[in-house]
């Protein structure tokens, strides 16, 4: 996997691997995402469950591997289950929906699937507005 940015991070309570991670109770904490209502911090690494109060590695950007909670298209926009796992978002109009990234291959519930991370907020009244940003590698390392 290529992740750009690593960061660790406290956990705020038992984090599973490649799962969904949002902010916890305080600076520098992180829990499981339990739904696309909160902005997402990325997604814990892929080596094991952490303990609450030890320290998680989180994928902040880049591929990451993340376990689906649900049938997921190749393409789709990915944000948390009840329990931080992947699965596809339904956006409505007039609703707002924190959306962790997009999935790379398509995967059924159980699967763990690589996920471009780009942690966003989709917020409109009137329905969906998508932009597909492309960034070469220069200009990343440009910011």
């Amino acid at each position: 996997m290529n992740p750009l940015l690593t960061k660790s991070y406290t956990t705020g309570a038992i984090v599973a691997p490649c799962r969904l991670v949002k902010a916890g109770t305080s600076d520098n904490v992180v829990i499981q995402a339990t739904d696309g209502s909160a902005a997402y911090f990325g997604v814990s690494a892929e080596n094991l469950t952490v303990a609450s109060g030890d320290m998680v590695d989180v994928i902040k950007a880049g591929l990451a591997w993340i376990e689906l909670g649900d049938t997921v298209a190749r393409g789709d926009k990915v944000k948390a289950d009840s329990v931080g796992r992947g699965v596809a978002v339904t956006i409505v109009a007039g609703t707002t929906v924190h959306v962790a990234g997009t999935a790379q291959v398509s995967g059924v519930v159980g699967d763990i699937i690589p996920m471009m991370v780009e942690p966003t907020v989709v917020n409109n009244d009137t329905g969906i507005v998508t932009a597909d940003i492309e960034i070469t590698t220069g200009q990343l390392l440009a910011l």
